[in-house]
């Protein structure tokens, strides 16, 4: 769990941010399966001292990884500038269709927002990714490339990476806390009293713990749309 932090706070990769979350998160499931196979006194011994630390800002943001993200999309969009192209008619759709430099400032431009808008304490994210997805506009018509020919390429290329796409990396990784503290919460029911009652509390409003006491069993759901913003802990 430890190594899987480092590199969390660490990485310049988006692959890399969302391999260590994974990694966290299936950590938290072993833990509570393993912690669940052991009687008390065992299991106060076993407690990895890293699980009781929550995750900082730093751990959580996004901005490397966004960094890099446009570091990357530069090296596939800067070979694309015709020179492959030996006739006077391909170049010049080329220029007419797509303008490099302006694919180049929208991609960074849309990156920069969801940093300024979306790396804030974990405390004020939920209200904050709430006003955020109402800003995103919808996916692009083709009457929008008619009303807007400049860089219809350019757009095209923009919209295969849209900004809803990297806020769900955003959320999974906003939600580890949230992981975090729920896999706390099972273990305090093993134990009780065993954890201090911040742990035991959802960074959500709007997401809080589900206790099932016949199944012996919490459920965290994070903000996310899909089955990976839900994970199950028992006790």
């Amino acid at each position: 769990l430890r190594f899987w932090r480092i590199m969390l706070k660490d990485t310049d990769m988006l692959v890399g941010k969302m391999i260590a979350v994974a990694a966290i998160k299936n950590n938290f499931l072993w833990t509570n399966r393993i912690l669940l196979r052991r009687d008390d006194n065992v299991r106060s011994r076993a407690m990895p001292t890293v699980l009781n630390q929550p995750f900082v800002d730093e751990e959580l943001s996004m901005r490397r990884c966004l960094i890099g993200e446009w570091f990357f999309s530069h090296t596939v969009v800067n070979p694309l500038d015709g020179s492959g192209i030996d006739n006077h008619t391909g170049q010049f759709f080329l220029k007419f269709f797509y303008q490099k430099q302006d694919t180049l400032n929208n991609h960074a431009a849309s990156l920069n927002s969801i940093v300024l808008n979306l790396d804030v304490p974990l405390a004020n994210f939920e209200a904050t990714f709430e006003r955020f997805q109402r800003k995103i506009q919808p996916e692009k018509s083709l009457v929008h490339y008619l009303r807007h020919p400049y860089n219809i390429a350019g757009q095209i290329i923009g919209d295969v990476a849209p900004p809803s796409l990297y806020t769900d990396y955003v959320v999974r990784t906003k939600d580890l806390e949230l992981f975090r503290r729920g896999l706390l919460l099972s273990i305090d029911h093993m134990e009780p009293a065993s954890n201090e009652e911040f742990f035991l509390i959802s960074p959500y409003k709007n997401k809080p713990f589900v206790v099932n006491q016949e199944q012996k069993s919490v459920t965290v759901n994070g903000l996310g749309r899909d089955a990976r913003a839900q994970q199950t802990y028992y006790y």
